[in-house]
Order: structure tokens, then sequence, then C-alpha cells
């Protein structure tokens, strides 16, 4: 409470001869509470506090002016400018903080006895403010200059400098592919006085200068959504280009022998229902082919057509498939797989060797359930069907048979494996109930060498483009680092004279 007395003193009466008493005035007032103290405030709200300023004075009391130290400060008396004597007006002050920590501050009232003849009133006014503040280590991040091929790394440190926890909701950028950031599951929580951090990863592609600006929402009342602007600076030291036609599939040949158990037996369905699914997925990859299949072990082909090419559509090529089979009630049930192919390729050496198909990859398949009465080990079959072609690896084994576990009751036969495991070919369980992916597995396998499309130096591989005729193909395509080349989908193989183009930056080595 601040009482104030003030005598005031009127003007002298013209002298009547006759002593008059002079009256006197009074100019006293009282400020109630004579201090403002508002407790605790929330960041994002106005906390309010009133004085009662009593005019304890014979005079009217004027008020002129109202103020406060802190510009955050409001201190208002309602339009009330003159208070009567033994009145009162009610003063507000208001705090709208923006941001934590103690007020400390003084408002004052310019007010007198009359609007010429003024005085201060002051009063102190504390409080404190509460809540959770944004803040960053640095406003923006320039992660420098990066040679393309290697990674820039840097962190972005997001302070919580308030009195109460902070929530970062949402971390979001400008699109900029070769600027990403990583950083824990949201919403995440700081609280007071800790931090948060957020990785950033610059990997150029092209001497460029990039930018974005990363968008940070928290729950902080004064700064909601926090940008940070994010600079790099990709740099090429060397690259280089590399230009191929593209050559022609190796074409394959096929001998299959079928055991009758595959043709009207106990696995007859599974191979009718999926041999077209076979000439489908070959055709895919517009190879030159020749397939032949047998069934008595002399190796004589009995069928009008002597083999299956490309030529063929699938319908058709089905068609003639089951015609080669179609002898099979003659010859019984023959089990002796891997002499009747043996004597199959010797019988089929004109066609199968004609021409380009000298040089092709020859396929060995079989299907049985049983044990194979073949008298030779199977890697002896393997070596005589080598000495047909000048490289090894030309010649594949394949087996639809018993595996050593089987749940169908066929019988396994380790001469396939042998043969197998020797040429790299597939073995495949015949217990299976449905064929129809063997025979994208088995086509695939059949398939002999393709191009090799090898890269001088070493190439950072994020920066490989690759173009068929001038046309980029994004995908389709792998980079092998291991054979340091680029190997093409199968059923993606760019078509026989094609200029592949292959685009890239060398890799460089890169710091840490």
């Amino acid at each position: 409470m601040i009482p104030i007395l003030l005598l005031a003193c009127g003007e002298e009466p013209e002298d009547s001869g006759v002593e008059v008493e002079e009256p006197t005035a009074t100019f006293a007032y009282e400020l109630t509470p004579d201090a403002v103290e508002f407790g605790s405030v929330e960041l994002g709200t106005s906390g309010v506090q009133q004085v009662v300023l009593v005019n304890k004075g014979s005079a009217s009391l004027f008020l002129a002016e109202f103020g406060a130290s802190d510009e955050r400060l409001d201190v208002d008396s309602g339009g009330v400018f003159s208070i009567s004597p033994n009145s009162s007006a009610t003063i507000d002050v208001t705090w709208t903080p923006n941001e934590p920590g103690s007020l400390v501050s003084d408002g004052w009232i310019s007010l007198g006895s009359s609007p010429t003849s003024l005085e201060e009133l002051a009063f102190a006014i504390t409080g404190s403010a509460d809540g959770p503040q944004i803040a960053v280590a640095e406003e923006a991040l320039d992660l420098g200059t990066v040679t393309v091929g290697c990674q820039g790394e840097d962190s972005i440190s997001i302070l919580n400098t308030g009195t109460e926890a902070l929530t970062i909701t949402d971390l979001s950028m400008d699109y900029a592919p070769e600027l990403l950031i990583s950083h824990d599951e949201l919403p995440v929580t700081i609280e007071p006085n800790n931090s948060f951090l957020i990785d950033v990863a610059f990997t150029p592609t092209a001497t460029q200068s990039s930018s974005t600006t990363l968008y940070i929402t928290s729950d902080d009342p004064f700064s909601e959504v926090l940008t940070v602007g994010i600079d790099g600076d990709g740099w090429i030291e060397a690259e280089n280009e590399m230009t191929f036609e593209a050559k022609e599939r190796q074409p394959i040949t096929i001998l299959m022998m079928i055991n009758e158990i595959a043709i009207y037996q106990t696995h007859a369905n599974k191979l009718k229902n999926s041999i077209e699914t076979f000439f489908l997925y070959l055709d895919e990859f517009d190879v030159k082919f020749r397939m032949a299949c047998f069934l008595h072990e002399d190796g004589t082909q009995y069928s009008e057509t002597l083999y299956i090419d490309e030529t063929y559509d699938s319908e058709d090529s089905v068609d003639v498939f089951y015609d080669m089979l179609s002898g099979s009630s003659l010859y019984g049930d023959n089990d002796a797989n891997m002499s009747t192919l043996d004597n199959a390729l010797n019988n089929s050496v004109d066609w199968l060797f004609e021409g380009e198909y000298a040089d092709s990859k020859l396929n060995m398949f079989t299907i049985n359930d049983d044990q194979d009465t073949s008298q030779l080990a199977g890697t002896v079959y393997v070596n005589n069907w080598r000495a047909f072609k000048d490289d090894d690896d030309d010649v594949q084994v394949h087996a639809i048979a018993g595996f050593p576990s089987n749940s169908c009751g066929a019988v396994y036969f380790s001469k396939y494996e042998e043969a197998i495991d020797e040429t790299g070919g597939q073995f495949l369980d015949i217990c299976a109930s449905d064929w129809t992916m063997y025979m994208t597995t088995l086509v695939e396998s059949f398939l002999g060498d393709i191009q090799q499309f090898t890269l001088e130096g070493s190439p950072a591989p994020s920066t490989i483009e690759v173009y068929w005729d001038g046309i980029e193909q994004f995908d389709g395509w792998e980079f092998d680092e291991d054979g340091n080349d680029i190997e093409f989908d199968p059923a993606q193989y760019p078509p026989d004279g094609t200029t592949v183009r292959i685009y890239y930056i060398m890799a460089t080595e890169c710091p840490g």
C-alpha cells in the first residue's frame, strides 16, 4: 500500500478587511496492492493482474500516462483519466511473455493534482513464464563440397531452451533427392535443456549446388514451424561413357527324356498344367532354340517333327511336345533316362549342332520318380556330352525327380544329383503339387551365355545410367560389383543390334 498525502493552498481572496480562514485542499492517493506478482504464466497466453488506485484527497486526481519498463507489459486504466475524491480506478496490468524466464520490471503511472502538475508513481512487477521453446544450434547447415560417389554427413541439433517438455511432431523437406534426413520415430519429446539430433546425408550425382529447407513442426506456441536451410555442392572428379552393340543371345538346345509317370500316370496333370508356361516364358526371351523329347532307350525320335523351335507359338509347341510323347505306351516303363539322353544326342547330331547351333548351350533334362537304370555314372555321361562342345559350361543337366526326403513315394537317385552338381543345373522335387514355377526356373537356367557389358574403371554405382538407342532404361538391369559389369534381367535383355550406352562417374576414395 502506498499512501500519499499532499496539502494544496487555494488562491488568496480579496482583502475585505475581515479575517477569513483559508480552505485547504488535500492531495492523497493509495495503490493497492503496491506491487504486481503474476506468478507463472504459460507461453502463448497472457496474464492479467489488477491494481486499484484510490483518491484519498479532497481534490480530483488526474491520470496522464501509464507504462512499464518491459515492452511485453501493458498498463491500462480502461479510459479513466480522472478520479474524484474518495473514488478509485481499477488498472489492468497485462503480461504476454514470448520466452520462458523470470520477469522483473517496473510499472508506472503519471498522475497529479492537475494535468500540468504531475509526478510518477512506480510499482514493481514480477512473474515467471513457463513452456517449451524450440531452438537450433545453427539456423543453416552447409555440407560443403562432396565428391560424386561419396556421401557427406552432418547433423542438426534441435534444442529445448524452455522450462517444459517440447514435442516434435513432424519433420519434412522440400524435394531434393540427393539430400536425405534420418531420425528417431516421431513424435519425439525433448525435455528442458536437452536436444534431439537429425542426421543429414548428402549424396550428389552431378556437379551442382543442392539446397533444401527442413521444416520442424513442434508445440512451441511462438514457433510452430521452424525452418533450417541445408546446402551442399557436388563435384565430379572423373567420369566415363562406354558404348556397346548388343549381340544376339546364345542359341539353346534341349533334349528331354520323360518317363511315363509324367505322361499319363501319377504326375501327368502337373506336367500338363505347366508345360505351356514353359513355352510362353521361353518366348519372352526372344532366343533361338531347338528342343525334342525322347521315350525309348535307343534314343530314336519317332515323331514326324524332329524338334520344336522358336517359330512355333505356345499352343503349337504343346501339341508337338505331346505328339513326341504319344508313343509312350508302346515302349513301357523306361527308367534308363540318362542312357536314353546319351543315345538321343548321338542320333540328333545333324540338327542339334547344325550351323549356328554348333555353339548352342546344350540342356539335358529328365523327369522320373524311380531309380535310373542307366549303366554309367552320372559324371561319365556328362563327360560324353561335353565332348560335343568346345566349352564345358555349354552342357547342363536338369531333373525333376525324387529327393532324399520325399512325401510322394518317389525314389532318390544320386546319379542325377551328381550330374547336376557337376554342371550347375536344376534339381527339382517331383513331389511338389504344382510345377508352374519349375517351368520358369528351368527356362532361366536353360538360357545360354549373354553378352558381357563390362565397364572400364570402378563406377560409383549410384551414378550409372543405361541407354538403349538413346532411351534411358530405369529398370531391368543391375550393376554387378564383382564382375564390374551391367547385368540385364533375363526377360529384358537388349535386342540384337541395340546400341547400349552406359554413362557413369568414376568412384573415388571418400573421406573417412
